[in-house]
């Protein structure tokens, strides 16, 4: 039984990433394009109450492109108090030299029903050697741990290899207060063929901070088809 068809226009057009379930049964997704907007967007789908029988569909957020971030690919993820984390293919404040790769972004709902969602731009992806870029994979969204910090991959960026960067293993620490950008620490740099290239899905996170994925591409049974999974002890 379909609950919701996409029409275009303004909703939006092409889910392409899991949905989240929130905690009052809403559900909540990205979109990448908007025949209006263009640059994609984050909705809700509320469940129907009684007498009702039709889920309520809220358009929460629709990106501008350029500096506000373009084409939400992956999932969200809820983080403390209904928070939704999610990432931007392109777009981004302070592009490095390869053009604007991508953008981590928060979405913090409104104090009273029915107001305004408040959205941040958390991080810029720079790209080349030493940062992510592209974070286009449909499943690779965000894992929050329990101090609140981000962790996330992107298939790109981190060097020249396998075309646009073998890809990066990253970490988010939220700054002390305001609305201050998020503080990035580079965990792992994808690409050597003993430890997989091209992280394409979220990380689990363990009780004791442990971060545990896999990776596409390169192995050890089979030269540079096989892929990995990698663990990262902080």
């Amino acid at each position: 039984m379909s609950i919701h068809e996409f029409s275009g226009g303004r909703g939006g057009q092409f889910p392409n990433a899991p949905l989240v379930l929130g905690g009052t049964g809403a559900l909540y997704g990205t979109f990448q394009t908007e025949v209006v907007y263009q640059w994609g967007g984050v909705f809700a789908l509320s469940p129907p109450q009684a007498p009702a029988t039709a889920w309520t569909f809220s358009r929460l957020y629709s990106f501008s492109g350029a500096t506000d971030g373009e084409s939400p690919t992956a999932g969200l993820t809820i983080g403390p108090n209904g928070t939704l984390y999610g990432t931007t293919i392109f777009g981004g404040p302070g592009c490095g030299s390869d053009g604007c790769m991508g953008t981590v972004f928060s979405l913090t709902p409104p104090a009273e029903p029915g107001g305004t969602w408040k959205k941040m731009t958390l991080y810029s992806f720079k790209g080349g050697a030493n940062d992510g870029a592209l974070p286009s994979s449909p499943g690779a969204n965000l894992a929050v741990a329990s101090d609140g910090s981000l962790y996330g991959v992107t298939p790109n960026g981190g060097g020249t290899g396998c075309g646009n960067g073998c890809g990066v293993l990253f970490h988010l620490t939220p700054p002390a207060g305001g609305d201050a950008p998020w503080t990035e620490t580079i965990l792992h740099i994808f690409g050597a063929s003993t430890d997989g290239q091209n992280p394409q899905f979220a990380p689990a996170i363990d009780s004791n901070g442990v971060v545990y994925g896999v990776a596409t591409g390169a192995g050890t049974a089979c030269g540079t088809t096989c892929g990995a999974v990698y663990q990262y002890i902080p």
